[in-house]
């Protein structure tokens, strides 16, 4: 007797949703690995209806949910659990139901942070000068700081570089720097700078024509990092390639924060060269 099987639903909301290259990522994971009662969807969830999705996100069906902007910290307040990493960045990106029990994570950080191991950079001991202070970056820092000893600038246009460097000394007594993004902090901090990751959206599409750090003040012995990914390679990526700079591109946190976040639903790693192959696909359609 033919006995159909219960399909394990995964999805990832926010709003707008059109855009993510989620579903194209974790379907192809399924394929790769025969997992084919697994189906993942986007769903658009404005923010009067977050409770209640989230509520729907208990039943036995459902396995997992990734979260995108602007839910990313609203989820919280629905939550049963969260992870201590997520609660001190504040933001979760993933939920994972466990009977019932909805437990958030956050896994932008880890993509980021294997985004720089797979392109061999060595973090330990490192000067790494971080540009930005919103979510991506927050996500960023504390894992960074959690996992690796390293020495961290944090440069931003406004007082909130002055407040993640409080939070992140209070949670890490990490020594962290912090000024306001400028010409004369630019000059100054990159040149001290072994490791630059760019986490704001400056560069981003369709302002594909901006950098934000000027090309002169780049140098050959510096690890360039932009969690931009639309273009995949940013002006600031080009120059630094030009100037003769390990560059590291901003898909590859993409594909890893969804590969942590597979592992954490499912238990087992995906294909990570399998993704990254669909994500570079659906890049060069846009």
């Amino acid at each position: 007797m033919f006995v159909a099987l219960k399909t394990r639903k995964c999805c990832v909301i926010g709003d707008p949703i059109a855009h993510s290259m989620s579903p194209a990522i974790w379907s192809a994971a399924f394929k790769e690995l025969g997992m084919n009662d697994c189906a993942y969807t986007p769903m658009q969830v404005k923010k009067d209806e977050l409770k209640k999705k989230m509520n729907e996100f208990r039943s036995a069906d459902f396995v997992g949910v990734n979260v995108t902007v602007p839910h990313k910290v609203e989820v919280l307040k629905f939550l049963d659990e969260v992870d201590a990493l997520a609660k001190k960045i504040g933001a979760v990106n993933t939920v994972k139901n466990e009977g019932g029990k909805l437990k958030g994570f956050n896994t932008d950080g880890f993509g980021a942070l294997e985004a720089l191991k797979q392109n061999g950079v060595q973090l330990n001991g490192k000067n790494v000068l971080l540009l930005g202070a919103g979510g991506a970056a927050r996500a960023i820092t504390f894992t960074l700081l959690q996992e690796e000893k390293i020495k961290l600038s944090i440069l931003n246009d406004d007082e909130r570089a002055f407040q993640l460097q409080k939070e992140l000394n209070g949670f890490f007594d990490a020594g962290v720097q912090a000024g306001l993004l400028n010409e004369a902090n630019l000059k100054l901090f990159v040149s001290r700078a072994d490791i630059l990751i760019n986490a704001t959206p400056v560069g981003m599409h369709p302002n594909e024509g901006k950098s934000i750090v000027p090309k002169k003040l780049l140098r050959k012995k510096l690890v360039v990092f932009d969690i931009v990914y639309n273009p995949l390679e940013t002006l600031l990526l080009k120059d630094a390639r030009e100037v003769g700079c390990k560059t590291v591109s901003g898909e590859l946190m993409l594909v890893y924060q969804a590969v942590k976040a597979f592992e954490l639903f499912f238990g087992k790693t995906p294909p990570a060269k399998k993704m990254h192959a669909v994500v570079l696909m659906e890049l060069k359609k846009k």
